[in-house]
């Protein structure tokens, strides 16, 4: 991860992410992002994935995966 673990746990407080989406949030960061290896990493099946990520996006006024991870480095700043 790019940005220290205490700059994560305060944007993921700040953007109010869930356990499931900070998990999903530090993956992204660590530079997975198939869908494919996070449903084998989290267990989780695409349809929940794609909904957790969807809900992560409208909580952070992103879209999509890449401006997530944009987000997240942007305001780490």
């Amino acid at each position: 991860m790019v940005i220290t673990e205490h700059q994560f746990e305060i944007l993921a407080a700040r953007y109010q992410l869930s356990p499931r989406q900070r998990q999903i949030a530090r993956l992204l960061m660590e530079g997975l992002t198939s869908y494919d290896a996070f449903s084998e990493a989290l267990g989780l099946k695409r349809p929940n994935l794609a909904r957790q990520v969807a809900r992560m996006g409208a909580k952070m006024h992103s879209r999509g995966v890449a401006q997530i991870i944009w987000r997240f480095f942007h305001d780490a700043r």
